[in-house]
């Protein structure tokens, strides 16, 4: 107990200040987690502080923002060449950022980043894992993580489950995430062992093949007998859909839940024919790309972009100008 005390003082304050995590502090909260809902069935309202921190009025949101923001941007600044560079060519203090100054710092060209992606990678860090984004038919940008990283995205990917509170070890996880996003198969594959669920991972392998195994019966003691829990891209899933409703499959045929999305958001024509082939599931949507992992937006049940403020500083830039149209704070 007095493990997990001190745990949670540690965790308080990365979330409010971006102090670095202490995993051991982590893999102790999480453990405590799971022994709190196994004997109580749920996790109190205080729990989800623990990983979002509490509410914050505007103008407190605002200056935890510019705080983060600057924090980071010192940090890049000494230890990586491209934004020691940036922030040279602009003659701008990362210290002493205004919110004016920060719409002044120009996009990251997708370019800059896929030619010279070490430029990007702290001189400090210890480079574990190499990913490349999805999407496209070109030379993928390539971006790294440490083992450190890998480890805090698991563990806090298991937090947001546990807050959740509707998946545990008895669901079956079917993941379809292209293989070169080791990112997402490590970081969202292991929060749900992490809890632990069964999790298959798989590559975006032909419909098919991937309704077969949606539709198989497993006997396995403490577990549910059809795969519960969905991983995927909303374009993958759409060609699921797409072949599920030509054959002779039914929603009785399946045991699907859930499915769980990353990248872009899925459209209602979509989920109404998932619904038609599975039956009423329940969708949990994250918008997000590989060059912003872990950090992205959330779907409400209404419809809404909802973005944490101690993770990071959203952007709303104009299409057409490439020019800040609005900062989220």
């Amino acid at each position: 107990m007095l493990e997990t005390a001190f745990a949670q003082l540690r965790l308080a304050p990365s979330i409010m200040f971006g102090n670095p995590f202490s995993v051991r502090s982590l893999d102790r909260l999480v453990n405590a987690m799971i022994e709190t809902r196994r004997e109580f069935g749920s996790l109190g309202s205080e729990a989800g502080e623990l990983i979002n921190g509490p509410a914050f009025d505007e103008e407190a949101r605002r200056e935890l923002h510019l705080h983060h923001f600057c924090k980071q941007a010192v940090r890049a600044t000494r230890e990586t060449s491209y934004y020691q560079a940036l922030f040279e060519r602009l003659g701008l203090d990362p210290k002493e950022l205004s919110y004016e100054e920060i719409s002044q710092i120009p996009l990251t060209s997708q370019t800059a980043l896929r030619d010279n992606p070490h430029a990007f990678v702290s001189c400090k860090a210890k480079p574990y894992l190499r990913t490349m984004t999805g999407g496209t038919a070109g030379w993928p940008t390539s971006i790294y993580f440490s083992e450190y990283e890998l480890k805090v995205m698991v563990a806090l990917g298991a937090f947001a489950l546990l807050l959740r509170g509707d998946i545990g070890p008895e669901d079956l996880v079917q993941i379809h995430y292209p293989v070169r996003a080791t990112h997402l198969n490590i970081g969202m594959g292991d929060a749900f062992a992490r809890l632990g669920a069964l999790v298959h991972r798989l590559d975006q392998i032909e419909p098919k093949y991937s309704l077969a195994l949606l539709a198989e019966k497993h006997k396995l003691k403490g577990k549910k007998p059809q795969v519960s829990v969905m991983l995927t891209y909303p374009s993958y899933l759409g060609a699921v859909v797409e072949y599920g409703l030509q054959t002779a499959y039914h929603p009785s045929d399946f045991g699907l839940e859930r499915v769980v999305l990353a990248g872009e958001l899925v459209t209602e024509g979509l989920k109404t024919r998932v619904r038609k082939l599975f039956g009423p599931i329940e969708f949990i949507e994250h918008y997000t790309l590989t060059e912003m992992y872990p950090f992205c937006g959330v779907s409400c049940t209404q419809g809404h972009l909802h973005f944490e403020a101690s993770h990071g500083l959203p952007e709303v830039i104009d299409l057409e100008s490439g020019a800040s149209a609005l900062s989220i704070a």
